[in-house]
């Protein structure tokens, strides 16, 4: 069970106050893609730039249905003080502003000043707002730029704006919030009243005669890059946007469902959960079922178009997941294309996590000032992180695979013999299995070949001495984890590196030669395989692993984390021949190299478990190293010939088009039924070993019904070995995730698999 209830008293509270039920998820229409910016909801095409005005209305509509609240309308006037005296540094002025704004302009009759220059705050019928105001030397007017978190209080690194001639206006977030009390008829988040004061603010800056208005910029980061988007958007008179690392929520460009459980970001279900100020209540009714939302984070984000818009992450922001922002600028882009102005969208990936540096500010201003034509136009901010595209794999690898040549298959044939008859014996089985491996790299390629490795314990004694040529390895302790588990890392070849949680002391007294578990990540571009403690836990995958008596496993698969730049377009280049799942099942095989040689691993109770891709991966895995003695596979696969489901699931595209996983599977779409093997012919591969599949009912990404025919298919084979019982498949009434629950479930498993394969 999870180590912390997810409680959400707010939530219910809500519930009962307005009586809100969810929506009928059974008559809502199911994409597991985006929906396409340039398609109105009736299917018609914006091809024009004409029609996007009215497209963007209709934008508007969707998200105030559910993602976003009834915004006040923006005071006729503000008043405005400044407090006297001012600080200075070498760049700039500092001063101290109050604004007073009212929905009622007969607060303004009543305001009074105090004596000290200031509003009396204590007024019901007028909100105020602090400002931090940061005024360059000179003779003006400057371009401007307000800043949407944090500054008010103490020096940020948003003031870097004012040292390259910019005013710079911080407001207080505190004050923002109380502007609900006296906009009473509004209904907004916390995020959405602080876009409001920044609005006030930009009011502010249209009556200071050295600001130039036609060029004040929005920005934050973070909670602020959110609110930057939603304060462009309730105000026109920003002329640029500045979002950075938005992660998610509402304001964020982030996708909802490209930052679900697989992709280990702040998920609708977490955000809702522990950040109910961040959105609207209703969308926690999506947790889950993102793929019923008939909008997501790129409708935000292009609302602001045609005005300059710069979309920031992080490579390895572990709050966002820099694959999806980078598809959500690509849908957005394509709005800017429409509109005759694509150089004023941008998109900057840094190289680091969630935090900001002066690199990265100076690189935010850098293109502030392209925008407000202060430096000439580049190209450094259209630069992808993730270069993979399907058709230019098509186009270097050309016609290598007639189709047509494939002949239709259907799922119920894994007892067929190759050249007639039915399979009855385990020999006969064995002897195809040859043909099914042959079909499988038919399409996932020539498995690459990699060098052996030759590992030293952390005594620095080996079971085998190696040879020259091999590498030899050595485990560098790493600190101990916050539950108390001794961690190593193990240095594999390039850029391969395994982490290692060990179990306690007492469990490993016990043990000589411990069991392991070598677990792969689910879509994680950020973090790899990251011993996260995710939110609403205290606990990472491995040291739920570690907690069952067992060594755990952690690595980088190519493509994610620390390797996130190695499966773009250039490793096709390369490799012409090679899958990046090849690659991916070789890094387990190699891992199991290196763990059957260390002295406190015991070789004959090696198993591979994964949740999402780590789960195909891990079927693949074992599929062709009999040396894995056990496996388990969380939401990892369905019936590839099947998952024929139009929008509803991503189907082969999830493989090729969307993720470099297995190109050539591509080629299949339309023609699925060619494909030349399928899932149930893998589960098979791995008979009659203990292999224990979990595939909840709700998974958005595969249906139940195609997974379950994979798993009686398979059951066919682990007949012929009487290992029926080994098969085990688990579907909770639960939406894709892998929750301590299932953790548990998983690694209780697995313990007690290789325990009784111990004792054989």
């Amino acid at each position: 069970m999870d180590a912390k209830p997810r409680s959400i008293p707010h939530w219910r509270k809500w519930l009962r106050e307005t009586g809100n039920l969810p929506p009928d998820f059974d008559e809502m229409p199911t994409s597991a893609f985006p929906p396409d910016l340039l398609t109105f909801q009736n299917g018609e095409r914006v091809d024009k730039a004409a029609l996007w005005e009215k497209r963007k209305e209709e934008i508007l509509h969707i998200l105030r249905e559910i993602n976003i609240g009834e915004w006040p309308a923006p005071p006729d006037e503000v008043a405005v003080t400044f407090r006297e005296g001012r600080d200075e540094e070498e760049n700039y002025y500092i001063y101290y502003a109050q604004i007073l704004f009212s929905p009622d302009a007969k607060a303004f009759a009543y305001a009074k000043k105090t004596p000290y220059g200031r509003f009396d705050s204590s007024r019901r019928d007028a909100a105020v707002l602090r400002v931090r105001l940061l005024v360059p030397k000179g003779s003006g007017p400057f371009p401007a730029f307000v800043n949407c978190h944090t500054g008010y209080h103490e020096p940020c690194i948003w003031d870097r704006f004012a040292t390259r001639g910019y005013v710079v206006g911080h407001f207080s977030q505190d004050d923002a919030e109380k502007a609900a009390q006296v906009f009473i008829d509004a209904r907004c988040n916390q995020l959405e009243w602080w876009a409001f004061a920044a609005g006030r603010v930009l009011d502010m800056l249209h009556t200071l005669p050295y600001v130039d208005g036609t060029k004040i910029a929005v920005g934050g980061h973070s909670r602020g890059g959110k609110t930057a988007v939603l304060a462009g958007i309730m105000n026109p008179g920003f002329t640029a946007v500045i979002s950075s690392h938005p992660g998610t929520g509402s304001g964020s460009f982030c996708l909802w469902r490209y930052a679900g459980e697989k992709f280990g970001a702040e998920t609708i279900e977490v955000s809702s959960r522990l950040f109910p100020y961040w959105n609207d209540p209703r969308m926690r009714f999506f947790s889950g079922r993102e793929n019923k939302l008939p909008f997501d984070g790129h409708f935000l984000a292009a609302l602001l178009a045609p005005r300059p818009l710069l979309m920031a992450t992080g490579e390895h922001d572990m709050v966002g997941e820099p694959w999806g922002d980078q598809q959500s600028y690509l849908a957005v882009r394509a709005v800017y294309s429409l509109l005759g102005c694509e150089d004023r969208i941008g998109f900057h990936a840094s190289s680091g996590g969630h935090a900001l540096d002066p690199a990265i500010m100076d690189d935010y201003i850098r293109w502030t000032d392209m925008q407000f034509g202060r430096a000439p136009k580049s190209d450094r901010f259209n630069k992808l992180i993730y270069t993979y595209s399907f058709d230019a794999w098509k186009s270097l690898a050309g016609n290598e695979l007639n189709i047509s040549q494939f002949p239709e298959k259907s799922m119920d044939d894994i007892l067929h013999r190759p050249g007639g008859g039915i399979i009855d014996s385990t020999e006969d089985w064995e002897r195809k299995t040859h043909l099914i491996k042959e079909n499988i790299c038919r399409i996932i390629g020539e498995l690459p070949p990699y060098v052996p490795v030759g590992t030293a314990s952390p005594a620095g004694a080996s079971k085998a001495s190696p040879s020259a040529a091999t590498p030899v390895l050595t485990l560098e302790p790493l600190p101990r984890s916050p539950h108390g588990f001794e961690t190593a890392q193990l240095p594999l070849q390039g850029s391969l590196k395994a982490h290692i949680t060990f179990p306690n002391p007492q469990e490993r007294r016990l043990q000589t030669q411990m069991p392991v578990v070598i677990y792969c990540h689910a879509y994680l571009h950020a973090t790899g395989y990251h011993w996260s403690r995710a939110y609403g836990w205290d606990i990472s995958v491995g040291e739920m692993i570690a907690r069952q008596g067992m060594v755990a496993v952690g690595f980088d698969m190519i493509g994610y984390g620390s390797r996130n730049r190695e499966a773009g377009i250039e490793f096709f280049q390369k490799n012409p021949q090679t899958s990046i799942l090849g690659v991916m099942i070789q890094d387990v095989r190699r891992l199991v190299d290196a763990l059957s040689q260390l002295d406190f691993i015991d070789p004959s109770r090696m198993a591979v478990a994964g949740f999402s891709l780590g789960g195909m991966v891990a079927l693949y895995a074992a599929a062709f190293d009999s040396r894995i003695k056990a496996v388990a596979s969380t939401c990892g696969f369905a019936s590839m010939r099947r998952d024929v489901h139009g929008k509803v699931t991503e189907g082969l595209r999830r493989y090729s088009h969307l993720h470099p996983t297995i190109p050539r599977l591509g080629l299949f779409i339309g023609e699925e039924a060619r494909i030349p093997y399928d899932f149930h012919e893998i589960l098979a591969l791995i008979a009659p070993r203990p292999l224990f599949i979990l595939a909840p009912r709700l998974d958005q990404d595969f249906l139940l019904e195609d997974v379950v025919i994979c798993v009686e298919e398979a059951k066919k084979v682990y007949r012929l070995y009487t290992a029926e019982e080994r098969l085990v498949l688990a579907t909770p009434d639960d939406f894709n995730r892998y929750s301590l629950e299932y953790q548990e479930q998983v690694n209780l498993f697995l313990r007690k698999a290789l325990e009784e394969g111990d004792e054989e």
